[in-house]
């Protein structure tokens, strides 16, 4: 009961129809036809909130200092805010004036000014 003696030909020959690529199963496995019923369900993405723990901070310290109503996130901004104030209040370190001695020390000519006062004379 074969449709064509090419069918039968192959069967009989041991030939497996997905290797072969005239055939309905090849191009099934293939992907070639599109098979009735069977479309592909679309996945989609579902983030999920992960918490993850720093070496010594638990994680419900990490919540307490994420949660905006928290007496530690009141305290951190105490905090800062006092500390951004006291260096406000410190006096700056005066700059000092830079001094320069006209008739000590000696000043280095370059060599090219040394050439050029050398060639005109």
């Amino acid at each position: 009961m074969f449709l064509d003696t090419r069918c039968k030909r192959q069967y009989f020959n041991k030939k497996k129809p997905l290797r072969l690529r005239w055939t309905q199963a090849w191009r099934r496995a293939n992907k070639k036809v599109k098979t009735i019923g069977q479309e592909k369900k679309k996945t989609v993405k579902k983030t999920v909130k992960v918490f993850k723990t720093f070496v010594g901070i638990s994680i419900e310290d990490l919540k307490a200092r994420a949660d905006p109503q928290s007496d530690v996130r009141k305290a951190m901004a105490d905090s800062a805010a006092r500390k951004k104030q006291e260096k406000k209040d410190k006096p700056k370190k005066e700059k000092k004036e830079k001094t320069y001695d006209q008739g000590q020390g000696f000043v280095k000519v370059p060599k090219i000014t040394k050439l050029r006062l050398a060639n005109r004379n």
